[in-house]
C-alpha cells in the first residue's frame, strides 16, 4: 500500500514452500518474513550452472530464482575468498559464490537467497526507470512474465518448473 515492491530471499532452509514435514512444525516459507508475506516476491537461489542451490527454499511460493551462489551439492554455507590474506591451502571454487566486500577482510565469498534477492530488486529498479508509470504490481508482473521457464530439482531429485530472472527481457518494451 506504500507504493513499493518487496523483494526478499525465500530462505536457506531447503524447505518446500508447500509441505509440512513429518507433522513437525518446522519453519515454512509462510513463517519466513518478509518473503512469506502475501504481496512479497520470494526469491530462490541458483548456482552458476542454473541449478537450484542446495540450501535454497523452493516450491510454488518461490516466485523467481536468481544467482545466489553455492553449488547443488556443497556442504558449506559460507566461504572466504582466496586472496593473499588467507592461507594458501584454502581452495575455493570462485564461480560457486557471490563476491562480497567486507570491511575487515578484503572480500568474502558467500551464498544464500539474500544474495539472489538483490539481483531481482535491481532489475525491478531498472524496470521502474524504463517504465516510470508502472505500479509495484505491474513491475512484479513484468518480472514474472519476462522470466525464463526452467526445470529445477528438489532435494530428492524430483523436477519442478520454475522461473529464472531475465533482466534483458524485463526491460525490453515487450516481455
Amino acid at each position: 500500500s506504500k507504493g513499493c515492491l518487496v523483494v526478499a530471499g525465500a530462505g536457506n532452509g531447503v524447505l518446500n514452500s508447500q509441505e509440512i514435514y513429518i507433522g513437525v512444525p518446522l519453519q515454512t516459507l509462510q513463517d519466513n518474513y518478509p518473503a512469506g508475506s502475501e504481496k512479497a516476491l520470494a526469491i530462490g537461489a541458483l548456482t552458476a550452472h542454473d541449478q537450484r542451490a542446495r540450501y535454497s527454499n523452493y516450491g510454488p511460493k518461490v516466485a523467481i530464482y536468481a544467482p545466489g551462489g553455492g553449488t547443488a551439492d556443497s556442504q558449506d554455507l559460507q566461504h572466504k575468498c582466496m586472496n593473499s590474506s588467507y592461507p594458501p591451502e584454502l581452495k575455493l571454487q570462485k564461480e560457486s559464490c557471490v563476491l562480497v566486500a567486507h570491511p575487515k577482510d578484503k572480500y568474502w565469498q558467500l551464498d544464500g537467497t539474500s544474495f539472489a534477492a538483490p539481483h531481482v530488486a535491481g532489475v525491478a529498479a531498472l524496470i521502474k526507470s524504463q517504465f516510470p508509470s508502472h505500479s509495484p504490481d505491474q513491475i512484479k508482473q513484468r518480472l514474472l512474465d519476462s522470466a525464463d521457464t526452467i526445470i529445477l530439482h528438489d532435494p530428492n531429485g524430483i523436477p519442478f518448473i520454475a522461473k529464472k530472472l531475465n533482466a534483458q527481457r524485463a526491460v525490453d518494451n515487450v516481455p
